[in-house]
């Protein structure tokens, strides 16, 4: 049983993964339509309407050609360290797609744009280093290695926000010019949390919690027939296996897609190679999508059996389901047999 249970906790974590549910068809034809129009959209001069069309389609199908042009994008549009930090992901992959011609042009743009960049370092001096303080940026959590270093930010309006336990928190807003800004932030020592209002000894009349009506003994519900456990075994080894195949399936469909939209955007390809990768593409993803739907019931059948398998012998250890109700609680109780 101990085995089928860290079986059923494998299989949901795999069944969940991100990758297994990867679309390959409708991600490829959705990133290809949304970088059409995002690369119009730029050429037109609209980069603010451009821009974030172009970071879906990379987002869902990444691409080294989809990644140079968000960045010229990018730049276009103001936002320096977005441009400058995306140009210096494009060089090594066009080294390592033997894409000279990408690789120095974007070397190019790094070079240009690390001088105009704008910077923000957040401080914080050591008394204000209390137990548990959380530093965000945006509602982001700053690392501690990342405090004290001035890292490159696009021109905008940034809140800066700390917080501790039994302390209150504190925020302050920052604005970053668009370029050569140099900003910092000092984070100061929280303040104490004022002492929690002790409650009332006597409470007030009517405001006594309603009594829940407690689960039966187990001890007193005789135990239930034993059955056989096999059909748990098998359900639990075909969910991993679904599970498992069903995540190397999505990798491989997006694989293929990522292959089919490079082509899509290289003229050296010839329309048949381009329908082939396209459809290697498709292909993989409909078996992922199946696999993954006997996945998930395979689990679902899995943990059920799992939750209402009955043990052989009164004293043996088990679980069970009961309910539990009362003037303001309904509802099931999973609860261990001794």
């Amino acid at each position: 049983m101990k085995m089928a249970a860290w079986a059923v906790g494998c299989t949901l974590t795999m069944t969940w993964s991100p990758g297994a549910f990867a679309q390959a068809r409708s991600d490829t034809a959705l990133a290809e339509e949304l970088y059409q129009q995002g690369k119009r959209l730029m050429n037109e001069g609209k980069h603010a309407e451009g821009c974030p069309k172009l970071a879906e389609s990379q987002r869902l199908v990444p691409g080294m050609g989809t990644l140079l042009t968000l960045a010229v994008c990018h730049e276009g549009e103001g936002k320096l360290a977005s441009a400058w930090a995306e140009f210096s992901e494009v060089v090594p992959a066009a080294r390592r797609a033997n894409r000279q011609d990408r690789a120095q042009y974007a070397e190019q743009r790094v070079a240009a744009l690390a001088p105009r960049l704008s910077r923000l370092k957040i401080v914080v001096p050591t008394e204000a280093q209390v137990p548990g303080l959380v530093v965000q940026l945006n509602s982001a959590t700053v690392s501690t290695a990342s405090l004290g270093v001035a890292a490159p930010v696009d021109g905008g309006t940034y809140t800066v926000a700390a917080s501790a336990p039994d302390r209150q928190s504190w925020s302050q807003q920052i604005t970053v010019k668009a370029e050569k800004d140099q900003q910092v932030v000092t984070v100061p020592l929280l303040e104490r949390a004022p002492a929690p209002v002790e409650p009332s000894a006597s409470a007030a009349p009517g405001n006594t919690p309603a009594a829940v009506t407690a689960a039966p003994a187990v001890s007193d519900v005789p135990p239930p027939t034993t059955r056989p456990r096999w059909p748990l075994y098998v359900t639990a080894g075909a969910t991993v296996a679904l599970a498992a195949g069903a995540t190397v399936t999505g990798i491989l469909a997006l694989g293929k897609a990522s292959d089919f939209k490079d082509a899509n955007q290289n003229p050296a390809f010839t329309q048949e190679q381009r329908q082939k990768l396209r459809d290697e593409a498709t292909s993989m993803g409909t078996v992922s999508t199946v696999l993954t739907v006997g996945a998930i019931g395979a689990g679902a059948a899995s943990l059920y059996l799992f939750l209402t398998q009955p043990s052989s012998s009164p004293s043996a250890q088990g679980w069970r389901l009961v309910p539990l109700a009362g003037p303001n609680v309904a509802g099931l109780q999973l609860v261990g047999r001794q």
